[in-house]
C-alpha cells in the first residue's frame, strides 16, 4: 500500500510533511508515497519527536482520530491513543512511527497488499511490487530456500522472499530500521480452535443463515460503491459463495468477472457460471478467455514490460492483466474475491505448515533435493487466516494495483483486491 525511500544514517532535515499525491509524505530527500486508491485512507499524526503516518483500508461506520493527510501535532497522551487505533483497526492497515533513532513499521491482520523491503548501507527503499526493488535483485542474491520452496510448489509464508536482499512485512510483524540495520520481529503463533462437529440439531438452513450472517458482517465492515465493485466468479466455491452474498445485498448492482479458462474444464465452468447469474441479480458480465491472452503474448505485460515481471508474479499474468483493464474500462475500482475457503476446511495442526515434506518434481537438481527438509524452517508462525490464501493475496494484488496507478493517472477509476 506505499512505497518509501528513507535515508537512516542521519535524523532527516527538518519534520515530516504532505507533498502531494505524487510524492506523498517527505522530509528532505526522503519520502513515503501511499498508494492512491479510493479504497485507501492515509493519515498522520506528530507528537514533536515521533510521526506516525498511516496507510489502511476505510473502515465504514469507524470513528477515528486520524483525520488529515499532513502530520498533526498532538500531545503524547493522544498520540498514544492514535497508535492503539492503529493497532486495533479491523482491515488491512501499515502504519510507520518514523523518529530520531529510525524506523518502526508495522502491519495488522490480512497482508492484502505486500511490502517488500530491502536494506542498503543504511538506506530502506520499500515497495508494494518487488521489481520496483530490482536494483537490490540479482542470481548472486538468491534465498536456496526459497527458490527450493517455488520450484516444489510448497511457498511458505514469512519475511524471507526469493531474494537474500529482500524481505517481506508479513501480517503483524514489527520491523525497526535504522542506521546500524533492518531487524524483523514475527508475532507470536495465532491461537486456532481444532475442528468440531456439529452440534445435534443443526440443519442446512441453520448452518447457511450463519454463513451469510458471517458475509454480511465482513461486506459491511468496507464501504461498497455498488456500481463500480465486481465480484470474481470463477466458478469455484469460494468466490461463488461470496459473490452471491455480495449480489443479493446489491441486486443487479454488482458487475460478476471472471478469467475463462477454457480445455476440458472449460465447458464445465461457464456452465456453473451461467447457472449462477441467471438465478442471481448480477449486472452485466465482465469475462476474458485465458486462450487469447496466453504466456509471452504480444503485447502482454511480460513483452511489454519484461524489466517490472516479478517471478512471484501471476502464471496467467497477460490473462489476468486483460480482465484488469477490461474492468477498469467499466469504471470498477473494487474486485471481491475468495481465497482460503479449502484450507480452512482442512484439519488444522496448532503450529500449522503443511503436514509432510514435498517431492522434488523431475526437474529439480541435487541442491533442491538436498533443502527439502527445510521446508518448514524460518517461516512465520501460524498466521490468523491460511498461509496459502496470504500468498495467494499478495500475487493477485499488485497485478491489479498496477492498474490503479495507470487509471488514476488518466482521472479514471482504480480498483483494489480486498481480503
Amino acid at each position: 500500500m506505499l512505497t518509501c525511500s528513507v535515508d537512516l544514517r542521519t535524523d532527516g532535515s527538518g519534520p515530516w510533511e504532505w507533498r502531494g499525491e505524487e510524492e506523498g509524505w517527505g522530509r528532505g530527500g526522503d519520502r513515503i508515497r501511499p498508494l492512491d486508491h479510493l479504497a485507501l485512507q492515509a493519515r498522520a499524526v506528530t507528537d514533536g519527536t515521533r510521526t506516525l503516518l498511516a496507510v489502511r483500508e476505510k473502515a465504514a461506520g469507524r470513528p477515528s482520530l486520524l483525520l488529515s493527510l499532513s502530520p498533526v501535532r498532538v500531545d503524547a497522551a493522544v498520540y498514544g491513543r492514535v497508535l492503539k487505533e492503529c493497532q486495533d483497526w479491523p482491515l488491512q492497515s501499515i502504519w510507520i512511527e518514523a523518529g530520531p533513532r529510525g524506523l518502526r513499521l508495522q502491519t495488522g491482520l490480512g497482508g492484502v497488499c505486500p511490502l517488500y523491503l530491502a536494506y542498503d548501507g543504511g538506506r530502506l527503499a520499500g515497495s508494494w511490487q518487488l521489481m520496483d526493488l530490482r536494483a537490490h535483485l540479482g542470481l548472486d542474491r538468491l534465498e536456496e530456500k526459497e527458490v527450493m520452496r517455488l520450484l516444489t510448489g510448497f511457498p511458505r509464508y514469512g519475511h524471507d522472499t526469493l531474494f537474500t536482499t529482500v524481505k517481506r512485512l508479513s501480517e503483524l510483524s514489527t520491523v525497526y530500521a535504522d542506521a546500524e540495520g533492518l531487524r524483523m520481529v514475527y508475532p507470536a503463533a495465532a491461537e486456532h480452535a481444532q475442528p468440531s462437529n456439529l452440534a445435534e440439531g443443526t440443519d442446512e438452513r441453520a448452518l447457511v443463515e450463519a454463513f451469510e450472517a458471517l458475509t454480511d458482517y465482513v461486506f459491511s465492515k468496507r464501504p461498497v460503491v455498488p456500481g463500480q465493485t465486481a465480484a470474481q466468479l470463477s466458478g469455484g466455491m469460494d468466490s461463488t459463495n461470496l459473490a452471491i452474498s455480495l449480489a443479493l445485498v446489491y441486486p443487479g448492482a454488482i458487475t460478476p468477472c471472471a478469467m475463462l479458462i477454457g480445455g476440458q474444464a472449460g465447458p464445465q465452468q461457464e456452465a456453473r457460471r451461467r447457472s449462477v447469474i441467471e438465478q442471481t441479480g448480477f449486472a452485466a458480465d465482465c469475462t476474458v478467455r485465458a486462450a487469447d491472452h496466453p504466456a509471452l503474448s504480444p503485447g502482454g505485460l511480460r513483452r511489454a514490460r519484461a524489466e517490472a515481471i516479478s517471478p512471484l508474479d501471476e502464471p496467467h499474468l497477460e490473462a489476468g492483466d486483460a480482465l484488469a483493464q477490461a474492468l477498469r474500462a467499466r469504471g470498477i475500482h473494487t474486485v471481491v474475491a475468495g481465497f482460503g475457503g479449502d484450507e480452512v476446511a482442512r484439519v488444522r495442526r496448532p503450529e500449522g505448515g503443511p503436514v509432510r515434506i514435498p517431492t522434488a518434481p523431475a526437474w529439480c537438481g541435487e541442491r533442491v533435493r538436498d533443502l527439502l527438509g527445510e521446508v518448514n524452517t524460518g517461516i512465520s508462525p501460524a498466521t490468523v487466516a491460511p498461509e496459502t490464501a496470504l500468498v495467494a493475496l499478495e500475487v493477485a494484488t499488485p497485478l491489479l494495483a498496477r492498474r490503479v496507478r495507470a487509471a488514476r493517472s488518466r482521472g479514471c477509476t482504480g480498483f483494489r483486491r480486498p481480503g
